[in-house]
């Protein structure tokens, strides 16, 4: 049969060379495509649609059937979330850190409020055990304190006050520097001596007088240190001089405070000899 002449069922056949059928060409298919994409894209611009985001859909689509059709889930912990899901991860998110913040605040407060707490009561119970507990004394007990305060504190204005016979009148046999640098020594052991005694109990009218005893012998210890001062001082090495004179003014006052101090020594130990008949007379100090 020949080229262009019908078959028996009325069409006609086109053939190649040798009788070949000839089969669409590269260049043929190419251009189809193109077309075909062309069209596409006309069509999509003329019409609105978003080429890249149906594409993004048919994509996560495919992930997705493909996923199902092996028998995991839907999503994968690497599929991105979408628009409405990501502001809630993120409140989610933030909200767990806050509360994490919030207990970790709460629990370093409490054991720092725990450790304060611990702190002061081991204090308190230092403070304690430092400080002696006050037991109340009875009438006997204080008539003894008082007694043996009154006793102690004779003895040290004696002390004092019989201590000036043994050193006899300065330039005899001391000299001026040691004279008084031992009556400045003598004063200061007396207050010394009283500060140290056990005042717990004892009747306040002897107390005050202690007190009394005490300034008196503070102010004897600053005067004879003044003295000291004018001796190493003073361009002769002795006591003269304008200084010198306000010195002696200052010395006759402290004398004359002696006698007072004196009269209200004499005074107490009369009123404890009447106040406290069962203990016997309160022998005052033997003054010089």
């Amino acid at each position: 049969m020949y080229p262009g002449t019908p078959n028996h069922s009325g069409t006609s056949t086109m053939c190649c060379k040798n009788g070949v059928r000839r089969g669409l060409s590269i260049i043929e298919f190419v251009g189809c495509l193109v077309a075909l994409c062309g069209g596409v894209i006309l069509g999509s611009m003329y019409l609105g649609v978003d080429l890249q985001q149906l594409a993004t859909h048919a994509l996560q689509r495919s992930q997705s059937v493909d996923l199902s059709l092996l028998g995991l889930s839907g999503t994968s912990d690497e599929q991105a979330p979408t628009d409405d899901e990501a502001p809630a991860s993120d409140e989610l998110l933030q909200g767990s850190s806050e509360s994490h913040a919030t207990e970790l605040a709460g629990g370093l407060e409490s054991e720092n409020t725990g450790a304060a707490n611990e702190e002061e009561s081991t204090q308190a119970s230092e403070e304690q055990l430092a400080s002696p507990v006050e037991v109340e004394l009875t009438e006997a007990e204080r008539e003894q304190a008082t007694l043996a305060y009154w006793t102690a504190l004779a003895a040290c204005v004696q002390e004092e006050s019989l201590s000036r016979r043994s050193v006899g009148k300065a330039g005899e046999s001391w000299q001026l520097f040691e004279y008084l640098t031992y009556r400045k020594e003598n004063h200061q052991r007396a207050v010394d001596q009283i500060e140290q005694l056990d005042s717990r109990g004892v009747d306040p009218k002897v107390t005050d007088h202690a007190q009394q005893v005490i300034a008196w012998h503070t102010s004897g210890v600053k005067l004879y240190q003044r003295s000291l001062d004018l001796l190493t001082d003073g361009p002769a090495g002795d006591l003269s001089g304008p200084s010198a004179q306000s010195w002696q003014s200052a010395a006759t006052q402290h004398r004359m405070e002696e006698k007072l101090v004196q009269d209200k020594h004499l005074g107490v130990a009369s009123y404890l000899t009447h106040t406290y008949k069962s203990l016997g007379p309160f022998k005052p100090a033997a003054f010089r």
